[in-house]
């Protein structure tokens, strides 16, 4: 089963994402339009894919490279309106130069908004994809109007971030452990191992009472968090007249980690 990443745009992106739509639209009118000829192309923004969005003899035609694509569904007879449109002619021809003409300058018009020299152009009486079309994997859909033809045009969310790439806001620093950290104040305990006794000999134990062990002075201690986290390792010394540890042994397991 295919796993479809879930995105949406936002409602300035989509805004700023129209307007680039209809700049491309209105220079893409003015270079195909003949010199007689009047046409403007307003630009909307569309919810989801309907089917009943353009008429019914409405087809899809395509442009995609290895990861932006573009879906664009209009009429064979909606191309010749705008083929004639262009050509400045009231009525299409019968010899198909108007559908003709319409159908380059629909392509044209595609390849402003996506004009990789890899993206192939094609036609499908299959809707898209629906990572190309929904609104929920970050895809865009627009209404155009020319000579009065409505032509619907998807962009996937990767031609989106090509049109307009996301702004990027640097994170903060991260700053160094010891400086994220407060001062604060911890209690250790030291452990000594004095060694093994019987469990019967531990029950005659007395206030008082001297044990006496085979582990000599310089033994090594321990010192532990109160949860029972090793800290570190060292000996029990002496230091101006008070015990002291002397550290041997940093082999903390969580320092390992950092």
């Amino acid at each position: 089963m295919e796993v479809l990443p879930l995105r949406w745009q936002g409602t300035t992106r989509i805004e700023s994402l129209r307007r680039i739509v209809a700049e491309r639209a209105a220079e893409w009118v003015v270079q195909w339009s003949a010199a007689n000829a009047r046409a403007e192309t307003p630009v909307e923004t569309l919810g989801a894919w309907r089917p009943d969005a353009v008429g019914a003899d409405a087809g899809w035609y395509g442009l995609r490279d290895e990861h932006a694509a573009l879906a664009l569904r209009v009429g064979e007879r909606g191309l010749e309106r705008i083929g004639a449109a262009f050509a400045g002619i009231a009525v299409a021809d019968d010899c198909g130069l108007a559908c003709g003409l319409g159908r380059r300058a629909i392509e044209a018009f595609a390849r402003t908004l996506l004009p990789a020299a890899a993206a192939v152009w094609s036609r499908s009486d299959v809707p898209p994809q629906a990572q190309d079309t929904g609104p929920r994997h970050g895809a865009i859909g627009f209404g155009l109007t020319i000579a009065g033809v409505e032509i619907e045009l998807r962009l996937n969310a990767a031609l989106c971030a090509r049109l307009l790439p996301p702004a990027e806001t640097p994170g903060p620093t991260l700053a160094a452990r010891r400086d994220a950290i407060a001062a604060v104040d911890a209690t250790f305990d030291a452990v000594l191992d004095l060694g093994r006794v019987s469990l019967v000999e531990s029950l005659a134990f007395a206030p008082g009472d001297v044990i006496r062990t085979s582990v000599p002075v310089g033994a090594g201690l321990r010192l532990v968090t109160e949860r029972g986290d090793r800290v570190l390792g060292g000996v029990l010394t002496a230091e101006a007249g008070h015990r002291a540890l002397k550290v041997t042994d940093l082999r903390n397991p969580r320092e390992k980690q950092r």
